[in-house]
């Protein structure tokens, strides 16, 4: 399902029974161009990234507006800068993006299996 939604967990007032559904009410933001494997915000929380079928889609978090995309196996946030970001679209070949803009390419002397986040 490549739906979007956004819910917000709240205090009903009503008390709710161990064991019952919850009904959360939730609000349609749109739909993904890809499957989702993965969404992951990034650290100021104003953009989030699917992941998924060699692809990531980066969009504003409250609207669901494409921000960027491109071919990626792994996807990492820098922990500075909010449009800071690292893709691997190979074992053999990383890219640093600043502000959206691709400013790096490099070939690791190792083959890479995953990234995390961090300062770039």
């Amino acid at each position: 399902n490549n739906e979007v939604v956004s819910c917000t967990v709240r205090n009903t007032g009503q008390a709710a029974v161990d064991g019952e559904p919850v009904e959360i009410p939730k609000k349609d933001l749109g739909s993904c161009e890809i499957y989702p494997q993965s969404l992951i915000h990034n650290s100021n929380g104003r953009f989030v990234v699917a992941c998924g079928d060699g692809e990531y889609i980066i969009y504003t978090a409250q609207a669901l507006r494409n921000k960027s995309f491109g071919s990626a196996v792994d996807f990492a946030w820098s922990s500075e800068g909010t449009g800071d970001y690292a893709v691997r679209d190979s074992a053999s070949n990383i890219k640093i993006f600043k502000n959206f803009k691709e400013v790096h390419t490099f070939k690791p002397p190792f083959s890479v299996e995953n990234m995390w986040g961090g300062p770039f």
